[in-house]
């Protein structure tokens, strides 16, 4: 399974990567929407966290400039716990409802 990770260098700008497979072992799943053109300014994540996306488009942008768009079925790591973090905007016409997996510490 392919998906990218969104992380955070020390110098605390954040960038993405492509992956492949990954182990972890999962301490909570919960689900969040996303009305349509909804906008998230820089934020960090509050823990580390695989993101699905099961509805609708966004983008994910990353502070070196970087940008990622997901549509139903894709896949992020959220991994930029530190530093500036990422934004996102929901783009089209459907809002959008992601699934979170939280990693275990």
């Amino acid at each position: 399974m392919s998906f990218f990770r969104m992380y955070s260098t020390p110098d605390g700008e954040s960038h993405i990567e492509d992956m492949e497979q990954v182990p972890v072992k999962a301490a909570e799943v919960r689900y969040a929407k996303g009305a349509v053109g909804m906008f998230s300014d820089w934020h960090p994540e509050r823990r580390r966290q695989f993101v699905i996306q099961l509805s609708g488009e966004a983008e994910h942008y990353a502070s070196d400039g970087q940008m990622r768009k997901t549509t139903p079925g894709s896949v992020k790591l959220a991994d930029d716990t530190t530093g500036k973090g990422h934004r996102t905007k929901v783009i089209g016409d459907q809002e959008c409802v992601w699934m979170f997996v939280a990693i275990a510490d």
